[in-house]
């Protein structure tokens, strides 16, 4: 009687936690099948054209993000959706570099103080990363 208690307090609990991980632990890219991956690939690449929740990424970033993208494809493609471990261990390190580049600034505040023109009184304005630098080229093409 106390395993089958243990065991159903255990199955509650395991739900309780995969429920919660899937609602607010969405990644921008799934890997984890090749039909999940290329849904997911398009859409990552689609955001991070300009006005994209991802446009933020830098030039750099966006060409990193590409060749893993890239990289985690020609896996797939390579081995018919059948990875050995080596590979399923690539594909994931590729995911994960690029939801690291995706997330990392999307939502980060970004605060400075700044004193308004002819007034004395300091204010903090706040932002996220992802907003800001659309600020600063606005204001530097003004």
């Amino acid at each position: 009687m106390k395993t089958l208690i243990a065991a159903t307090v255990l199955s509650v609990g395991l739900a309780g936690i995969a429920g919660a991980n899937a609602s607010g632990g969405e990644k921008p890219l799934d890997a984890n099948t090749s039909q999940t991956f290329r849904a997911s690939a398009a859409s990552v690449r689609s955001e991070m054209r300009p006005g994209g929740r991802y446009a933020f990424v830098s030039a750099a970033e966006h060409a990193r993000v590409d060749a893993a993208l890239s990289d985690i494809d020609k896996a797939y493609a390579e081995r018919d959706g059948r990875l050995d471990q080596d590979t399923k261990v690539r594909v994931f390190n590729d995911q994960e570099l690029v939801n690291s580049i995706l997330e990392r600034r999307d939502d980060r505040m970004i605060c400075a103080n700044q004193v308004a023109t002819g007034s004395l009184v300091r204010t903090t304005r706040c932002a996220t990363y992802a907003r800001e630098p659309g600020k600063r080229g606005a204001s530097l093409r003004d």
